[in-house]
């Protein structure tokens, strides 16, 4: 009952409440491996890393699913233990190497090992796979950040074509520092002109927008200010890269596996 009342406090943003029934749920039955890592995720929220590795462990001696050894190795890695978090992400690797979450770990764990040839090696074979459905956790945007920080900015930049995300400063700086790195100044030039220009639209068809009760004087304002803010950034990013010593921070950044941990759940069956 409380690992139930857990999840739903969960969703609903309640972290006091939610960790106050998965508290009360390992404490009535300590054989519930959901809730040992439920509970291991919110501790590592709080800063409490040591009772956190500690609850993922628990989870891991109740139950073989790979959901809980990936989240021990995440914890692991967050807490930079790489070593530890490499270990534990090569455990996994035999059964798993089509579970991409997985896969990219041990690459972000090969990096900072300072494995980098490897860690190229993985981002390729991520890169290159054609199922669509499989880039929902791990996409163009962590593979690209591999390959910036292993020095492979040509490949970092094609990532970024091919993905065609939104324009913004975090990612053109590092795409204009590839760039600068290869010595394409002129092509430098022209993305940097390509992207003012389509700020430029975006801020005119703002301005011709007819108002309502749904998009406001003010709301016109705002949308036309947030576009130019974006120019701005994006400018000061290309002239310190162009002028500067300055090369843009990118992490490889590891995120829990989440899902629903609904005992007896009627879709998931989620039965421990």
């Amino acid at each position: 009952m409380y690992t139930n009342l857990a999840f739903f406090y969960e969703d609903d943003d309640d972290k006091e409440k939610c960790l106050s029934c998965l508290e009360k749920a390992v404490q009535l039955n300590p054989d519930v491996p959901n809730a040992y890592n439920a509970l291991g995720r919110l501790y590592m929220k709080n800063g409490d890393t040591h009772e956190a590795l500690e609850l993922f462990e628990k989870a891991c001696t109740l139950s073989t699913e790979p959901k809980y050894q990936y989240n021990l190795a995440v914890a692991f890695y967050q807490r930079g233990d790489i070593s530890a978090a490499k270990a534990a992400f090569e455990k996994l690797l035999p059964q798993h190497q089509d579970e991409r979450r997985i896969v990219y770990g041990y690459a972000a764990c090969c990096f900072y090992s300072g494995e980098k040839i490897e860690a190229v090696k993985i981002a390729d074979e991520l890169a290159g796979e054609e199922n669509e459905e499989a880039w929902e956790y791990i996409a163009e945007s962590e593979i690209a950040g591999i390959y910036f920080l292993c020095g492979e900015y040509e490949k970092h930049n094609e990532m970024y074509d091919r993905a065609e995300y939104y324009t913004d400063a975090s990612w053109l700086a590092p795409y204009f520092y590839g760039l600068k790195a290869r010595q394409k100044m002129d092509t430098m030039k022209q993305k940097l002109a390509a992207v003012m220009e389509e700020k430029d639209k975006a801020i005119a068809e703002i301005h011709a927008e007819e108002l309502d009760t749904d998009f406001t004087e003010a709301d016109k304002r705002e949308y036309a200010q947030n576009f130019q803010k974006e120019k701005d950034d994006i400018l000061q990013a290309y002239c310190k890269i162009l002028h500067e010593e300055y090369k843009p921070e990118v992490t490889m950044r590891l995120w829990f596996m989440y899902g629903c941990y609904l005992i007896d759940c009627p879709r998931h069956q989620r039965i421990p």
